[in-house]
Formats: C-alpha cells, sequence, structure tokens
C-alpha cells in the first residue's frame, strides 16, 4: 500500500466517514466547531496530494439546537453519526446516524429530559443538492427506550444492514438490534434482536456474503449474519439449547449432547413454525430436578414454547436441589363418605413435630387411580388442620393421601385410605 499524500485533521472534527463512488470522495463529517453535520465532496482528478484545503463542495445534513443562532452554546452534543455508503439503484448517499429531536431541543432551550434518542437516515444526491430525511426508528418521548451506536453495512447495491443499540433506562437492558434497508431508505425486515454482547471495530462482510464482527462475548471473538437467512417475510432461526451441567437424550433426530441447535422459520405475523424444548436430564450433582429454559446460564427470562424472534440465541436449562425428606409423616389417614360428601381425617401435628421440622402447611392429594397418575384435587391447609371435605361423583372410587409441608422439605405420603361413593 502507497501513501499518496497527506492529510491534515480540522480543529473540533471528528467521526468522519469517506465513500468513494466513480472518481469523487464523500465524506461525512460531525463538526464540533460549527455543531452540525455534513458531507463533503472532492474530485480526485483535482487531489494534489494534499487534503488540507477540504472538500470543494458540502452540505449540512444534521444540525444541532446549540448553534449560536439558537442562543446557546454547549460541549454536549445530542446527535451523533454512524456511517456513510452509497446506494446504486437510488443513487443516493446513506448517512446514518442517533440523536434527538433537534426541533423539540430548541423548543426546550436544550433540555432533553424525558426524550429518547432515535435513528435517523439523510438520503443525500451525488452533487449534494438534494437532502431527504427518513427517520429508521420511532422510540416515543417518556419511553424510557431509545436508540445509540449505530452502524451501516453496505450488503449490495440495494440492500444495507443497520444495526444499533437499543437502552431502555428503567429496566437497565440493552440489546443489539438489526434489520436490513433497501437504497431509499425502506425497511426491508423487520428489527432483530442481535445475540451478541458488543459490535467491536467494524462490521466486515466476507467473500461467501456473510458479515463478520468481533464479539467479546461469542466463542472465537467472532459473530456473523448471514443476510440469505432474511427476506421481507421473516427469517431463519438458529436456537441452541444448552443442558447446563445436563445432556438432552437422544430422539429420532438427534444425538445425546450436552447442547443442541435447532433451525426453524420466523414470520414476522406469526404464523411461522414453532419448536418443541427438549427436556434435558442431570445425573450428577445435588441440583438434579429442572425448572425450565432460560436466556442466561443464572440468571434470565424463562423461556416458553412461543415462536422467538431472535435470530441466533442460545437458551440454558436451569436447576434446583430436589427438597428435603422429613423425617415425620401424616399417620391417621381415613377417608369415609355420606352419599357424595367425603370426609378426610388425619392425627394433627404434634406440637413437637412442627417446630423441629418447620411444618407449615398439610398438603392431600385425591386420585381416582391408585398410583395417583391422574390427579382428581390438590389441597393445601394450615399446619394445625386435621379434618377436610370434598364432593365426589356417584359410583367412584377415590385414593387419598397426606403430607407435610416443611420449611427445608416435604414429607413422604401416608399410607393411602381408599372411599367409594355409591349413590
Amino acid at each position: 500500500m502507497e501513501l499518496l499524500g497527506t492529510a491534515e485533521r480540522y480543529s473540533h472534527d471528528y467521526d468522519c466517514y469517506v465513500v468513494r463512488v466513480n472518481n469523487e470522495m464523500y465524506c461525512m463529517d460531525l463538526v464540533e466547531g460549527s455543531r452540525n453535520v455534513t458531507v463533503g465532496r472532492m474530485d480526485l482528478s483535482e487531489y494534489n496530494g494534499n487534503w488540507s484545503n477540504g472538500a470543494s463542495e458540502s452540505v449540512v445534513i444534521y444540525d444541532f439546537w446549540t448553534k449560536e443562532r439558537d442562543g446557546a452554546w454547549s460541549y454536549s452534543l445530542y446527535g451523533y453519526t454512524g456511517g456513510l455508503e452509497y446506494s446504486e439503484t437510488s443513487d443516493r448517499l446513506l448517512a446514518i446516524g442517533w440523536g434527538y429531536n433537534q426541533e423539540k431541543l430548541t423548543a426546550n432551550g436544550g433540555n432533553s429530559n424525558n426524550m429518547s434518542c432515535n435513528l435517523w437516515l439523510r438520503l443525500v444526491s451525488p452533487d449534494l443538492k438534494t437532502v431527504e430525511e427518513v427517520s429508521l426508528t420511532s422510540y416515543p418521548d417518556r419511553s424510557w427506550i431509545e436508540a445509540s451506536n449505530c452502524r451501516i453495512l453496505k450488503i449490495d447495491s440495494n440492500k444495507f444492514l443497520v444495526t444499533w443499540q437499543e437502552w431502555n433506562g428503567k429496566t437497565y437492558e440493552d440489546y443489539y438490534k438489526f434489520m436490513f434497508i433497501d437504497g431509499f431508505g425502506r425497511r426491508l425486515t423487520d428489527p432483530v434482536i442481535l445475540s451478541t454482547e458488543s459490535i467491536t471495530g467494524e462490521m466486515i462482510l466476507g467473500p461467501d456474503g456473510t458479515i463478520v464482527w468481533s464479539d467479546s462475548d461469542t466463542s472465537g471473538g467472532l459473530a456473523s449474519i448471514d443476510p440469505a437467512d432474511f427476506d421481507e417475510n421473516g427469517h431463519t432461526v438458529y436456537l441452541t439449547f444448552n443442558a447446563n451441567g445436563g445432556v438432552l437424550p437422544a430422539d429420532e433426530t438427534y444425538p445425546e449432547a450436552a447442547t443442541r441447535t435447532v433451525t426453524y422459520r420466523h414470520e414476522n405475523d406469526g404464523s411461522g413454525e414453532t419448536w418443541t424444548c427438549p427436556t434435558p436430564v442431570r445425573k450428577t450433582g445435588k441440583a438434579n430436578i429442572f425448572t425450565g429454559w432460560y436466556t442466561d446460564p443464572y440468571d434470565g427470562i424463562k423461556v416458553n414454547g412461543k415462536n422467538l424472534s431472535l435470530y441466533r440465541q442460545t437458551i440454558y436449562a436451569h436447576w434446583k436441589t430436589p427438597p428435603a425428606i422429613l423425617s415425620a409423616k401424616p399417620t391417621g389417614v381415613k377417608a369415609k363418605a355420606k352419599k357424595r360428601k367425603v370426609t378426610v381425617t388425619w392425627k394433627k401435628p404434634s406440637a413437637y413435630d412442627r417446630s423441629r421440622y418447620g411444618i407449615t402447611r398439610i398438603e392431600i392429594q385425591v386420585s381416582t387411580d391408585k398410583k395417583f397418575i391422574t390427579i382428581y384435587k390438590t389441597v393445601k391447609l394450615g399446619k394445625t388442620k386435621k379434618t377436610w371435605k370434598f364432593k365426589g361423583k356417584k359410583k367412584k372410587t377415590y385414593y387419598v393421601r397426606v403430607r407435610y409441608v416443611g420449611k427445608e422439605g416435604v414429607s413422604r405420603w401416608s399410607k393411602t385410605a381408599k372411599v367409594r361413593i355409591k349413590k
């Protein structure tokens, strides 16, 4: 690589993005001194090895309220830049950034409280005569949700990837999101949550068409998006189940493994495929009761079988230790029927047992089969109760059992009492 000339940096200029279109070089520049964002143009045929004279022509595409004409000046910037690309299809430069509504800021005297940052896009003609405004997001004010840290990457002449960070000031949660737009700023896909901790450095379009970037949360430090997985109706989802110390049993499709990745189609209208959560097992350790799938290995949000809209997502099995078995258990359990009313009685736990085992409840189960496969009723009563009634059906046999529920666990079930309602 040969250095063709020198370049000088203007005072208080930063966030510069450069793109070449034919024989012209365009630069989007956030200029602190004049409090605006500009796009400048230089004819490369006139390049003499020194850019110190700057662009031959420029246009302001984003103005800050803090200019002198608004009666104030501040080091606080209420708008930022994210990238510059060119579309051959629309013959427009696509300049992207994020910021507050500058008209509202001016009306508020620069007070941005309760305002939300949104993504802005400017479509600039190559001759710099036309600048069109497009809003890519519309987070309402006072919603606590806003956009920041946006980027744009050209996929082809009429397809661009836009990424940004969505921040919720009420829950302190932040996500990276992305969508595809065309050369006119129109959405080609719905926004999708990107399962990534960070986007470090630049996003690169690889020779196979895959978009790659550095991600501190991804094994190997790289994460990727395949644009072929997306269209205007939906996208492919890659969902990985991590047994988190357990194993996923083998089935007709998959072998036994600690992790498993499934793919399915997400449709924007909700009509896409759904997936079934496998049930993992854990044979070692005290915590071997499976409690569900979560978005984090130790915390996170519980996930159910609905159609997730994330692109690449890993969910983790959570486990808990089974409750301890109390030494004491109910005795003297009896069940008697009078017409259709059944009365269940048992011996009340002694004060010693209530204190020693921390008994807090009496749990009763009623079933129509002696193995309690089908549960007819389950109730929990106060620890000093010793009787309970329920209404059964004619010519039915019921099986009843009782156990103690304590602070540290549960007792074994009592002997089963059997009762039949004749009439």
